[in-house]
């Protein structure tokens, strides 16, 4: 059987659904973005032993896909026009370097000393050129906690507002809450609700 999902989103000029569809094994099939007058759909594929998504459709019916390591990190990118994105992972499995379509580089380095007030490790990633480097972005800080999995994003806007979103986990591991924050302002908020394994999966915005 085929899993259902739903997301109700209200906006100025009325309201959107976004709507998951999942497989017997809780994997994301299909996702689309429907109002009263259009529907955008997403197709995504998963290789044969389900262990990383293969292939993705998007509505215009461009495809890119994945090629995966064991554990089904995302080693290879493909784009349309072969357009292809290299990752390297560290031993947490976070990525570690992305080499773009362009050829350009970018690892991800620790700042502000490495953690964050509470203790948490930071990073951010740092464009190469060669072997110099060429620019830091400090737009894009990324805090991990001990077990690697990102529980805050940061980035600064060119008006310098900064904006970072906060990401809770559930006892199982899954991202439950997640908030988004424009300066101290709280203007965004999603709760995730599971039906026992990862199928199922509804929020709530602001």
């Amino acid at each position: 059987s085929v899993r259902y999902a739903l997301l109700k989103f209200a906006i100025p000029l009325g309201v959107y659904f976004k709507r998951y569809q999942y497989n017997v094994c809780g994997l994301l099939v299909a996702e689309s973005i429907e109002d009263s007058i259009t529907k955008k759909q997403f197709v995504y594929e998963y290789d044969t032993n389900f262990l990383h998504r293969s292939k993705t459709i998007s509505p215009t019916g461009l495809i890119s896909t994945n090629t995966a390591d064991v554990y089904g990190n995302t080693l290879i990118n493909t784009g349309p026009g072969n357009l292809k994105t290299y990752y390297t992972y560290d031993d947490l499995f976070r990525p570690y370097k992305i080499k773009a379509p362009d050829g350009t580089v970018s690892v991800r380095k620790a700042i502000r000393g490495g953690r964050d007030k509470q203790g948490f490790y930071v990073a951010n990633y740092v464009i190469l050129n060669g072997n110099t480097e060429k620019s830091i972005i400090f737009n894009n800080a990324i805090h991990y906690d001990c077990l690697g999995r990102e529980i805050r994003k940061e980035k600064v806007l060119l008006n310098g507002t900064h904006e970072h979103i906060d990401i809770f986990y559930n006892e199982k591991g899954l991202s439950e809450k997640l908030y988004s924050y424009r300066g101290k302002v709280l203007v965004n908020s999603k709760e995730m609700y599971y039906d026992g394994t990862v199928a199922n999966i509804r929020g709530l915005f602001l």
